[in-house]
Order: C-alpha cells, then structure tokens, then sequence
C-alpha cells in the first residue's frame, strides 16, 4: 500500500475545510436540507410553550365512503403496513398545502438534478403538491382497502389538531382543531 505524501494530505485536508466553510456559508443560505453535510444539524429547543405547557400536533383521520359510513383512525390504523418510523412523514404530505407560490413538478428542474441534486430536490418538494398526484390518489384508496375491503370512499380529511400536555398531569390533553385537508375520490 502507497503513502499519501505531505502534500498529498494538506491537499485533502484543506479540501476539507473549504467544503466545510462553503456548506456554512452558502448551502445553509439556498437549501432547506443540506444532506449529506459535514456536521449534523443542532436539534436544539423544545416543544414547551411561554406558559410551560408541552405543545405537539396531531391528526385524525376520518373517511366518508359513498354509503354514507365513516370510519375514524389513528394515523398507526391507518398506516398500518409502514414502519412507525415513517409515520409523520407521511401523515405530514397531507397537513393543508401551502399556496403561496406555484407548484412544480420534480421533471421541471431536471437540467439541473445533476449539478445541484440536493437543491432542486429541496425546492421541488417544498413546492411539489403531492395532494394532486394521481398516485397518492391511487395509494390512498390502498390503503382504505387494506383496512376495509368491501367499501368505496368518497372522501379522506385529515384534521389536524394542537395538542397542549400539562407537564404535570400529562394524561390531561387539551385539543384544539387547527386545520383540515380533504382529498375527494
């Protein structure tokens, strides 16, 4: 096996540090999710609110099939074959879309896809309404099926709730809607 010279390792070395200061300074600044980077992100604060109240979101998840029955299910019911730890990041696709700018397809920004792929790929999910998708359409009645077999849904909403736990008596929850999204069939 061959030594790297001296210069060989200052040249890798600083290569180092310079893609270092470049992620600190640039990708920070243009993308929403720099990975892979050099360093893990802070993970830093926590959920509690000004009046030392423990805050999270919640959903519930009710279908209407076209016999007029509902069913109610947790987001565990209704993701039933995933694994728990993709859960929320599923059930988070369907919080209520954001239409403050156009949405975009992922084959829009394909010239770029090979230079910058972590870029085009960060603005185009933040900008890609996946509600719409003739997919997600097709994997939500797959997973109504999967739980009732026999039914045709009409309609899916999620409603989405503020969840607020008193840190002394956290079997005590206060609900309060936030906001809904429905997707008709």
């Amino acid at each position: 096996m061959k030594r790297l010279s001296v210069s060989h390792l200052r040249y890798i070395v600083a290569s180092i540090v310079i893609l270092f200061i470049a992620q600190e300074v640039i990708i920070h600044r243009y993308i929403s999710e720099p990975y892979p980077s050099l360093r893990m992100p802070p993970f830093t604060g926590t959920n509690m609110n000004s009046e030392g109240r423990y805050e999270t979101t919640g959903v519930i998840i009710k279908v209407e099939f076209t016999n007029k029955d509902t069913l109610i299910l947790s987001p565990k019911e209704f993701l039933y074959d995933a694994p728990d730890s993709h859960h929320w990041a599923l059930i988070n696709k369907f919080k209520p879309a954001d239409n403050t700018s156009p949405a975009a397809s992922f084959q829009e920004h394909s010239y770029a896809k090979t230079i910058l792929p972590g870029y085009v790929i960060s603005r185009s999910r933040s900008h890609y309404d996946i509600q719409s998708d003739p997919k997600t359409f097709r994997w939500l009645r797959k997973q109504i099926s999967g739980i009732v077999p026999h039914k045709q849904p009409e309609k899916i909403s999620f409603y989405w709730t503020q969840n607020v736990h008193d840190p002394n008596n956290l079997l005590s929850v206060t609900q309060e809607p936030k906001d809904t999204t429905t997707i008709m069939f």
